[in-house]
């Protein structure tokens, strides 16, 4: 008797997306992810993870209607950290190879999925992340052609450092036993940045995909220099954290003492501008020195938890 020929099982692609009280901003990520022009040789499917231990999600899931295919969990210990792991033990437990990561506050160009497995195709990598571009909630998005005039960078090339935000990860690439992200960050944020350079430090390999673009909408209090100076105070000490989780702690203090003398020089060549271009000159010298500030912070201890009241809506 001839052998019947046995058809390999499609692997499944999830794209997950975290959430915590954002239910417009989800509404329009869950809208733009269900346009998606899907890769053929993988099945797709939609994971939202609810944060909010209330559920909020669940009625816009709802709302979406029975066809929209949309899974749903809700991970009640709070934290980006919790959340992301909640994700990948979903991965795990519904037999996922791969995992395509946006966030509740940004929404994907319709080709954006498709861009991001073509470039793991052409390049054979473990992990492919595309430009987050800002825009104003409300305002107009351009068209396609205009986003990606806004991307500097070449496909192909080993990108600095992954976020969550817009990324595809082999899951294969965990390893045994498998990578999770810090609890310590789940509210000081960093937490993707330092589990992809985990990954990377352990033979991972990274690329960029230009055109697998995502915008990211920006609400009101995302908006002015008020919150400009917040984020790069915020970076600098949950960059220090991240360090001393992974690094002895004279290296963490050599390395970012310097780096906080290095912008605080900047701030002071920045003033020397004032003269000239007076008002960029404000701002750049005040952006230098909130850094520096935030990484004088992390290097005497404390700790800011950015995330503990996410914005949005």
């Amino acid at each position: 008797m001839s052998e019947v020929p046995t058809t390999a099982p499609v692997p499944l692609l999830l794209v997950a997306v975290p959430t915590y009280r954002r239910p417009r901003m989800l509404t329009a990520c869950l809208e733009s992810l269900r346009r998606q022009e899907a890769p053929q040789d993988v099945r797709v499917e939609l994971l939202v993870v609810d944060n909010d231990p209330e559920g909020s999600a669940r009625p816009v899931l709802a709302a979406l209607g029975e066809g929209a295919c949309v899974h749903y969990v809700l991970e009640p210990s709070r934290g980006l950290s919790s959340v992301r792991n909640r994700i990948l033990q979903e991965c795990r437990e519904r037999g996922a190879a791969w995992l395509a990561g946006i966030d509740d506050d940004e929404i994907a160009l319709p080709d954006w999925l498709l861009e991001l497995w073509q470039a793991q195709c052409q390049h054979a990598a473990d992990i492919v992340c595309g430009p987050v571009i800002r825009i104003r909630w409300g305002e107009a998005i351009p068209d396609a052609a205009t986003l990606r005039t806004r991307v500097g960078r070449a496909d192909g090339h080993s990108p600095r450092r992954v976020a969550s935000g817009n990324a595809l990860l082999r899951l294969a690439a965990l390893g045994e036993p498998p990578q999770r992200f810090d609890t310590g960050l789940n509210l000081s944020g960093g937490e993707d940045h330092e589990f992809f350079e985990r990954l990377r430090s352990g033979g991972a390999r990274a690329v960029w995909a230009a055109r697998a673009v995502a915008v990211e909408w920006l609400p009101p209090t995302r908006q002015g220099l008020r919150y400009t100076l917040w984020r790069h105070f915020s970076d600098g000490a949950s960059g220090v954290a991240r360090a001393r989780a992974r690094e002895p702690a004279w290296r963490v203090g050599g390395r970012y003492g310097l780096k906080a003398a290095g912008k605080l020089c900047g701030a002071l060549l920045a003033l020397l501008r004032l003269p000239i271009r007076p008002r960029r000159a404000s701002v750049d010298a005040a952006i230098r020195l909130a850094n520096a500030l935030g990484l004088l912070a992390g290097l005497l201890g404390f700790r800011v938890e950015r995330y503990r009241h996410p914005d949005g809506f």
